[in-house]
């Protein structure tokens, strides 16, 4: 899912981009600081974490579960100068879990969070994504 994100976020137009670019690195430095804080307008995806959930179990092993994938992107900006584009950059990116309709993904929900930090404004946006899958 993540791969699929960076390559979702590369295709957007430039108009759409604005000042913002799109890294492939991890949104978190060695000493687990966050890279969206101190590079701005540089626009992060997390690893895709994958939950099971059973739904049932059969006697010979096998059975049903949901499958909950989770990333998020993250990215920042001087909150004193909001870039004119960050509403459509954000709408584009909250609209990329429609493009998800391959790999029988059910569900698949987008919640968006601001947060400052001192005067930067921080934007993430986690995808969840569930489906029905045999163990």
């Amino acid at each position: 899912m993540r791969a699929d994100i960076i390559t979702k976020l590369k295709a957007l137009s430039s108009t759409t981009l604005g000042t913002f670019t799109v890294t492939e690195e991890l949104p978190w430095s060695s000493d687990d600081t966050p890279l969206y804080i101190k590079n701005l307008k540089r626009i992060y995806v997390t690893p895709t974490q994958t939950d099971l959930d059973p739904i049932f179990d059969t006697l010979d092993g096998s059975g049903f579960a949901t499958e909950v994938a989770t990333t998020t992107v993250y990215y920042a900006c001087d909150a004193k100068q909001l870039p004119s584009n960050h509403a459509t950059l954000t709408e584009a990116i909250r609209n990329f879990r429609i493009d998800f309709d391959q790999d029988n993904w059910k569900q698949r929900r987008v919640t968006g969070e601001t947060e400052f930090d001192g005067d930067r404004m921080v934007q993430s946006l986690e995808f969840v994504f569930e489906r029905v899958v045999n163990n």
